[in-house]
């Protein structure tokens, strides 16, 4: 399960939040709220705009029971948000030079993968992003 992107849609409730701080610059926030009776976590860098009884669309993955958003669009308040991109991707670029470039050292073995996941997460963050607002889109023309 965890493979394909899912998109979940309904009624904010039981919503938590929590701030996460990592060294002196990396700050990330979370929501753990329900859909339904569906446990679901999101986690960005950005301000999370979510209360109870707001209806969102989200997407991502489900992992061990809980769905994991990638990124959302709060159809009541219009706002939307997914994790943060370039740094990502640029990481893995970094990453998957640097490991290249070692890899007969041995060293390369481990920053290679590393790196080449870093690229393919950032563009499952875009397409979730893509996935939640053209979705909305859709629905309106209709």
């Amino acid at each position: 399960n965890g493979v394909f992107m899912e998109t979940l849609r309904g009624i904010v409730n039981n919503v938590r939040f929590s701030t996460e701080v990592s060294g002196s610059a990396s700050t990330s926030h979370a929501a753990v709220f329900k859909i339904g009776k569906r446990p679901v976590e999101l986690k960005l860098s950005e301000n999370i705009i979510l209360e109870n009884g707001d209806e969102v669309l989200l997407a991502g993955k489900v992992k061990k029971g809980l769905f994991k958003a990638l990124a959302y669009n709060n159809l009541t308040s219009n706002v939307s948000g997914k994790g943060d991109v370039t740094p990502c991707m640029l990481m893995g670029v970094l990453f998957t030079v640097a490991g290249l470039a070692t890899i007969t050292s041995g060293i390369g073995l481990i920053f290679t993968p590393a790196g080449i996941y870093m690229i393919w997460y950032s563009q499952q963050l875009l397409k979730a992003y893509k996935i939640v607002t053209s979705e909305l889109k859709l629905e309106l023309r209709k």
